[in-house]
């Protein structure tokens, strides 16, 4: 099981390489796609990782509950990687429809 400063890295890191992203595009239907993204790695640090360092658990309740953050973090790191791939397939400019 992964600790508290392990999940912090990677929410960091998503959330690094999600504002670059962001930074990179104009479309605002890709753009929507990160916010959602941002939104769950937010969702994983107020929620699972403040809950972890302020409440008081056992180690299999700590673990059990920083387990519960895997489900958003991926959720997050997938919609991005799904950004990435529609920006490697149609380029820098890429238009959503609808």
């Amino acid at each position: 099981m992964q600790n508290i400063q392990e999940i912090q890295a990677r929410v960091d890191a998503e959330r690094e390489i999600i504002s670059a992203l962001d930074a990179e595009i104009t479309d605002c239907g890709l753009q929507q796609h990160l916010r959602q993204a941002k939104l769950w790695v937010d969702d994983v640090e107020s929620t699972f990782l403040r809950g972890a360092r302020q409440e008081s658990r056992t180690p299999d309740q700590l673990d059990r509950w920083l387990s519960y953050a895997e489900m958003p973090l991926e959720w997050a790191t997938q919609r991005r990687k799904d950004v990435q791939r529609i920006l490697a397939e149609r380029g820098p400019n890429a238009v959503t429809v609808g």
